[in-house]
């Protein structure tokens, strides 16, 4: 199994055992697009992961995206193996995080 099978698979189990955090940023993007919690934790769960992206130039940590009807959460792993959504956003939409 791939590394970034292992990322993904640990990030679901994460967050189905409700072991994650989410960042102020996120928060704010979820009440503007009314994306609850519970929602987050659907997408993660029964979505699809559809990206990543490991871009250490910008010394961030890898990022995954997974979607589940016309919503998105962006996931980073952190150092300290934490996933943090670091921001949702919905089909159509733009994201930042990226």
């Amino acid at each position: 199994m791939s590394i970034l099978n292992d990322d993904c698979n640990f990030i679901i189990n994460m967050v189905k055992n409700e072991m994650y955090q989410i960042s102020n940023h996120a928060v704010q993007r979820m009440n503007e697009r009314n994306i609850e919690e519970n929602d987050i934790e659907d997408i993660v769960a029964n979505g699809t992961f559809t990206y990543a992206n490991f871009d250490k130039s910008k010394c961030e940590s890898p990022r995954y995206m997974f979607s589940n009807e016309g919503k998105n959460a962006i996931i980073a792993l952190t150092a300290e193996n934490m996933p943090v959504v670091v921001t949702v956003y919905k089909e159509g939409e733009n994201n930042e995080m990226l």
